[in-house]
């Protein structure tokens, strides 16, 4: 008797999750011609004794969204963890792994350690405490990642206006020099024909005006 293995299916790409990636790939484009100097404060050490490459720490955006809205996580210099539509310097983290599965999320203007406390409550703390400062950081099967706090098992997680819970994470490459750009002004216009808006110009504001 012969038997059919049926073959393992991959991701599945809807057209929503189609028009995201689109649209995060806008970002980055336009979000790679636009920098300003802006130094680190006391980034992480590279010095986990597992993975011993430069690669282990990752300057990353973390973008979610829904069909609402979409948000990047910040810290504030007050240690609030909110959500912003707009790219700028607080939501830049360093995310550094510190033993298998386990990573250190660390936001570099603020210079505070992203933490969740028993009560499930995100905020920026100032010194890195291993109980709540510290993540399980998994892949989800469509290719998002999430994190859950490795003490108190509460996920990292956003409350839309409506009251969802957005914890489906996308981790976008930062550099160091950092442009505030509206996300907004990056969403595809599909009936033009330059949608990615490479023939134009990208407007970013100045912080320091």
């Amino acid at each position: 008797m012969f038997h059919i293995q049926e073959r393992s299916k991959g991701p599945r790409f809807t057209p929503h999750s189609f028009r995201k990636w689109l649209c995060l790939l806008a970002i980055m484009l336009s979000g790679s011609r636009f920098s300003f100097a802006n130094p680190i404060a006391n980034p992480i050490a590279d010095s986990n004794p597992i993975l011993s490459n430069d690669n282990q720490v990752r300057d990353r955006y973390l973008y979610t969204d829904n069909n609402d809205m979409h948000w990047f996580l910040q810290i504030t210099s007050d240690g609030e963890v909110t959500g912003t539509e707009i790219k700028n310097k607080y939501g830049i983290f360093e995310i550094k792994a510190v033993k298998a599965g386990i990573v250190v999320i660390k936001g570099i203007e603020s210079n505070r350690y992203l933490c969740m406390n028993s009560a499930h409550h995100l905020y920026g703390s100032e010194s890195y405490d291993k109980n709540e400062c510290s993540f399980n950081e998994l892949i989800t099967s469509e290719n998002y990642n999430e994190y859950l706090s490795e003490k108190h098992s509460g996920k990292l997680s956003l409350a839309s206006s409506k009251g969802e819970n957005m914890s489906n994470f996308i981790p976008l490459e930062a550099s160091i020099g950092v442009m505030i750009v509206d996300h907004r002004d990056n969403m595809i216009n599909t009936d033009s024909s330059d949608p990615f808006t490479m023939g134009g110009d990208v407007f970013a504001s100045n912080p320091n005006k």
